[in-house]
């Protein structure tokens, strides 16, 4: 099989009401915009139709991989994504395309000089639409993380890029399952010396969004303060 230029991830829970309208976006896109791609959309267990609307596009379109698992999160659905990924270069975005189609030859740009590319709201140049409340909650976040990932100004948007020599290696080492598998991925990135850029994207936050604000970010500090830990094998062979 001839390896495809781009595999865009797609991680998806209870998305129903958007998921058929994300998937048309992207194939309508994709062919005028890269030589050749594949589209790998993970149902994180959802309970509404998501998992039959992702089976019926199987039936219209080529070059495309629905895959079910088990509901541990949304790190999980992207780690199974990124490591059953065949492209060259491997990006995940989030189901509502918060960060635009528009935004994917930038990150493919950057990646022909860096490991990774990742979306960033917090830099120069970016274009987003957010509540005060969110800005506030990732700020605090970004403070939180401390050393981690200290070089990156956001974490948290959903929209990053990869080398598939990278890809391979830190997501079969990712351990956190839920949303701050972000910081898990960069972290690993910083201690096993892979080169990162963090560019500017336009970003919309979508009302319908399924996260829970206040228990996601009690979850996500849980996680962030177990990665160092979770990697101790890893950072002892540094030492």
């Amino acid at each position: 099989m001839r390896t495809p230029y781009l595999s865009i991830v797609i991680p998806c829970y209870n998305e129903e009401k958007r998921i058929g309208k994300t998937l048309d976006t992207l194939f309508s896109y994709l062919p005028h915009h890269v030589p050749s791609f594949e589209i790998i959309a993970v149902d994180d267990g959802s309970t509404d139709r998501t998992w039959e609307i992702l089976e019926t596009y199987q039936r219209v379109f080529a070059h495309y991989v629905p895959l079910r698992v088990e509901h541990k999160g949304k790190g999980r659905a992207v780690k199974v994504g990124m490591l059953t990924a065949y492209g060259e270069h491997r990006l995940f975005m989030d189901a509502d395309l918060s960060t635009p189609l528009s935004e994917i030859p930038a990150a493919l740009e950057w990646l022909h000089t860096y490991d990774i590319a990742i979306g960033s709201r917090e830099i120069d140049r970016s274009k987003v639409k957010a509540t005060l409340k969110r800005r506030l909650m990732g700020r605090v976040f970004h403070m939180l993380i401390g050393d981690l990932v200290p070089d990156v100004r956001d974490t948290q948007c959903g929209f990053k890029g990869f080398r598939a020599s990278a890809a391979r290696v830190l997501f079969a080492e990712q351990k956190v399952a839920g949303w701050a598998f972000d910081v898990d991925i960069l972290y690993l990135a910083r201690v096993l010396g892979y080169t990162v850029k963090e560019f500017p994207v336009q970003w919309a936050h979508d009302e319908g969004s399924k996260v829970k604000a206040i228990s996601a970010s009690f979850e996500m500090i849980r996680d962030v303060l177990d990665i160092p830990m979770l990697h101790s094998e890893i950072n002892l062979q540094r030492v």
